[in-house]
């Protein structure tokens, strides 16, 4: 009973998927139409505004030609008027004169008076054809001239576009060699500073090169004054010894000791060399020498170098006093 139910189910399912998709066909074919009726509509639309702007133009054809038959026929009905005054006028000559006039003379002015009036009509018609004629004309030479002003208006807003859309390129491309131009000062002013805190930093370890220097030339002559003495008095001890009042053991220690060389003046370097070795108080030129091709950055390195190897001997120093603390360096 379970499996004909599920079997009835799943016979219904498939029903309504089949719907489904029926519908969904259905769906699809109605989409496909609307499509095509929208497409159909637009290209009829396009067509009606055609006829639209055609109908304008005749509409305004129409104006214009309706303007010039009111103004003939008021040109008509004021030649009209004026033919009607003058033929009043020689009818009332012709009966103030018939009185006067034989019978001769008034039969002999009758078909002068038609004859006239034929020839008024004659030059009225006339006039009426060249009216027409030049109406005509002006109706062309306008319907020409609207046509020529429009087809020139077309490539007038076309140059006119461009020339906005070169004016906006223009203006961008100042715009970036203005920010190009700001963003290479920033750089420029960045390098300057960056080369003077190089040429500040080099002098600086020029400066501690010198005093590390005298400090080594003054550390080597005492060791060397040392050797001599512990190599001519071997046996000479610590307690039978009277230091030199002007250096002992802490005063060296506090020299040797000292982590920051930098403080001790070259002044004072030079002065303490002077008293014991006559020591001049100039610094070896070769480690201010430098090439000038050389830039910054090797010099730097050279006096970083030449930095290290003055610590390594100071140390060498310090652990040979550690090693020998009885001797003594006379300065």
């Amino acid at each position: 009973a379970v499996k004909e139910r599920q079997e009835i189910e799943l016979a219904a399912q498939r029903a309504t998927l089949q719907e489904q998709r029926t519908h969904i066909d259905i769906l699809d074919t109605a989409l496909t139409n609307a499509q095509a009726n929208v497409v159909r509509l637009e290209e009829e639309c396009r067509k009606k505004q055609v006829h639209v702007e055609r109908v304008a133009q005749l509409q305004r054809a129409l104006q214009a030609l309706q303007l010039a038959s009111d103004r003939r026929e008021q040109t008509e009905r004021k030649l009209r008027l004026q033919l009607e005054n003058e033929l009043r006028n020689e009818r009332a000559r012709n009966h103030s004169s018939q009185d006067t006039l034989n019978t001769g003379e008034s039969g002999e002015s009758v078909p002068e008076l038609k004859r006239r009036l034929r020839e008024k009509d004659e030059k009225i018609m006339r006039l009426e054809g060249e009216v027409a004629k030049w109406e005509q004309r002006y109706l062309e030479e306008s319907e020409l001239r609207q046509a020529a002003i429009d087809a020139a208006s077309i490539p007038k807003d076309a140059k006119i576009a461009a020339l906005e859309k070169t004016s906006q390129e223009s203006e961008k491309l100042i715009a970036e060699a203005r920010s190009d131009k700001l963003r290479q000062m920033d750089e420029v002013h960045a390098a300057q500073k960056k080369v003077t805190d190089l040429e500040a930093k080099m002098k600086e370890l020029e400066s501690k090169l010198a005093e590390k220097d005298a400090m080594i030339r003054v550390l080597q002559k005492k060791h060397t004054y040392d050797k001599e003495v512990s190599s001519s008095y071997p046996s000479i001890s610590l307690s039978h010894h009277t230091p030199h009042p002007s250096l002992n053991t802490s005063n060296l220690n506090n020299v040797l000791n000292s982590q920051d060389l930098g403080q001790v003046s070259t002044t004072s370097v030079f002065s303490t060399a002077s008293s014991g070795f006559s020591y001049s108080g100039s610094v070896d030129s070769s480690y201010h020498k430098y090439s000038p091709h050389k830039s910054l950055d090797d010099q730097l390195k050279e006096l970083d170098s030449q930095l290290l190897s003055k610590d390594s001997l100071i140390q060498a120093l310090r652990r040979e006093k550690e090693k020998y603390p009885s001797h003594y360096w006379r300065v």
